[in-house]
């Protein structure tokens, strides 16, 4: 009996998630669905949570520019150290798959040298610690793909249960860093591109993501909130 109720409690615990559905709309159209999931996990025996993105074109942009991307990034509960990164991107001209394998308790990326380095998060673990309010700086590095950004996030006027953030990202030149691909998925590209105005709502009372505008000059990405799965 003992051994069953263990079993149940870690099933739950392992199973339990939230995930939470968004609208992308590429100049006032709806261009793509993109979620949002997480669940709490033991990794390499670390306290941990799985980030689970996806983010897949709809409607006549599938039939334009095809798109069926996948993120899942696991990160220590405590210190947020990122413990595994996957990403398996389908669009047109690139289809590829990018995993990290884990050695001396740091991940490196699949048949090299690089590592993602301890004191580093991903963009999609920042969404995750803005939502719950787990960041607990302004100044810090995102890792994305081998390159490291310096990153710097400022409140802006805070609306009811609605905190604006903006996102600045500037390239670390570093010769001892690298990209591991050659071609980035395109929703990555639009994050990370130069001279992006980056802006993030954070629904404070539900622990979400509201809404972000990624802003290129001429045209912009805007992903807003539609509904959640528990």
């Amino acid at each position: 009996m003992i051994k069953i109720l263990t079993l149940c409690i870690f099933t739950s615990f392992f199973h339990a998630s939230t995930k939470h559905h968004y609208q992308v709309e590429f100049m006032g159209i709806d261009v793509a669905n993109v979620s949002m999931a997480y669940r709490d996990t033991v990794f390499a025996n670390h306290l941990a949570t799985i980030v689970e993105f996806s983010a897949s074109t709809e409607a006549i942009s599938n039939f334009f520019y095809p798109v069926d991307n996948y993120y899942e990034i696991i990160h220590s509960t405590n210190t947020h150290q990122i413990l595994s990164f996957k990403k398996i991107t389908t669009q047109p001209g690139l289809n590829s798959e990018l995993f990290t394998n884990i050695k001396d308790n740091v991940p490196y990326y699949h048949d090299s040298e690089i590592s993602i380095s301890q004191d580093t998060i991903t963009i999609f673990t920042l969404l995750y610690l803005m939502a719950h309010d787990l960041l607990g700086v302004e100044e810090f590095t995102i890792e994305r793909e081998g390159l490291n950004y310096q990153a710097k996030l400022l409140k802006s006027q805070n609306e009811t249960n609605l905190q604006k953030y903006m996102l600045s990202l500037n390239l670390n030149s570093s010769l001892d860093k690298i990209s591991i691909l050659e071609h980035t998925d395109i929703f990555t590209w639009a994050v990370f591109k130069k001279n992006v105005t980056r802006t993030i709502w954070i629904n404070t009372s539900e622990k979400r993501i509201e809404k972000c505008i990624f802003d290129l000059g001429l045209i912009n990405l805007t992903a807003k909130y539609l509904f959640t799965d528990e």
